[in-house]
């Protein structure tokens, strides 16, 4: 596919959950997500995310990821 949508699960991340990020079981499927857009190289990726995700220590680790798969913030 050309063009990927990814809602990665908001659980990690939102404000009414455990905000584990990362470090859950379900927050490493983002992590994954980018090793794998790394390799498969869509034209596009559209992220959709709660908004405490921007607010947490992972936005940071993840925006990186995102530049070294190739790709830019837009």
């Amino acid at each position: 596919a050309q063009v990927w949508s990814i809602s990665a699960p908001c659980q990690s991340w939102s404000t009414m959950g455990h905000q584990r990020g990362s470090m859950s079981k379900e927050g490493q499927v983002l992590i994954a997500l980018m090793r794998h857009a790394k390799l498969l190289q869509p034209s596009l990726i559209v992220f959709e995310q709660v908004s405490g995700f921007r607010r947490s220590e992972d936005f940071e680790h993840w925006r990186a990821s995102v530049q070294d798969a190739g790709f830019e913030l837009a």
